[in-house]
């Protein structure tokens, strides 16, 4: 298949199917071409700077991250992916800040990150609660049209189920819980 040569969106998507595909050295390509041609998609610097972290170039990614946070600081999963980079290079500068922002985005009812990447940076019982719920109202959003979940035939409805399973690995490292009713 050929690509329209100026085109941003298809070499993001093309970046994206990269990725997925576990080629992130073609990924960086495709996303860096993206941006040659719309160097004001925050999106494509963000995954750019994911696909750096992929490839083990941390201090590129932040420069990245950086770059897309200066176009869009309200950007899904961008401030927690960022904060989430900067501590594990030990670099602690403006942590209190960057805390009070993750948390104001979740007061905001936007997604800040996976459940499971905010809680190697948030330790607010209430922060992370509000997180999972904001990322599985949006992985999942509510059905007027289903009805409530039918119980289990000899299910435990005490019981969770716990699952480690992932649609988008690149979004999150492991499932969550659902419950068993």
């Amino acid at each position: 298949t050929q690509l329209v040569p100026s085109f941003h969106e298809a070499w993001h998507q093309r970046g994206n199917v990269l990725a997925e595909m576990n080629r992130p050295k073609e990924a960086l390509a495709s996303y860096a071409r993206a941006i040659e041609l719309d160097s004001s998609s925050a999106l494509s610097w963000f995954y750019h700077g994911m696909t750096q972290i992929d490839l083990k170039d941390h201090a590129s990614a932040v420069k990245s991250y950086e770059k897309a946070w200066a176009l869009n600081p309200n950007l899904d999963r961008l401030a927690g992916a960022y904060m989430r980079l900067r501590t594990s290079l030990c670099d602690w500068r403006e942590f209190g800040p960057w805390q009070d922002r993750l948390i104001e985005g979740l007061r905001q009812g936007r997604s800040i990150g996976t459940p499971l990447g905010i809680t190697s940076v948030l330790d607010d019982p209430a922060a992370l609660h509000q997180a999972a719920r904001i990322f599985t109202q949006q992985l999942h959003p509510s059905s007027t049209r289903l009805g409530p979940p039918r119980a289990r035939s000899g299910a435990d409805p005490a019981r969770l189920l716990l699952g480690g399973l992932s649609h988008a690995p690149r979004l999150h490292a492991a499932g969550g819980a659902v419950g068993a009713t």
